[in-house]
């Protein structure tokens, strides 16, 4: 368990009860523990608005505003720069994942998923901060 994960916050938005059951559970295993969660795009915008985030697991399909639509608009907000947002979707389109990616995702888990994805992609996306500055790299002990 990486230690350094207990510092981070975290926020699910996903229209689906069973995702915000499942995914603290998950993270808890690795240590994560400031979990917020929002059903929709817009009640993420006001808790990002209070509250700093330094993973934004976001949902591709939500009623209103979709996970990428929102993405869009956060990847342009100085403030929301060094944010890793991760999406989950059953979507399994490679040109649709490429997309995300490319604009700046820091992973895309697709759903269904196991606590070993959780586990491989959070890997990931330590790894994402760690190359931004927004989370120290582990030191070797000794």
């Amino acid at each position: 368990m990486d230690a350094r994960l207990k510092d981070l916050r975290v926020l699910l938005v996903d229209d689906s009860r069973l995702i915000l059951k499942l995914m603290p559970v998950m993270l808890g295993q690795l240590g994560i523990v400031q979990i917020d969660s929002a059903n929709h795009a817009g009640e993420a915008e006001e808790k990002m608005a209070n509250q700093k985030y330094d993973i934004v697991f976001l949902d591709w399909r939500m009623p209103g505003k979709t996970g990428l639509a929102f993405f869009e608009e956060c990847k342009v907000k100085p403030a929301y720069q060094d944010i890793a947002f991760v999406f989950v979707s059953g979507g399994t389109e490679q040109d649709q994942i490429d997309k995300v990616l490319q604009a700046g995702a820091a992973e895309y888990i697709i759903k269904p998923f196991t606590a070993a994805v959780i586990e491989e992609k959070m890997a990931k996306v330590t790894a994402w901060l760690e190359k931004r500055g927004c989370l120290d790299p582990v030191r070797p002990v000794g």
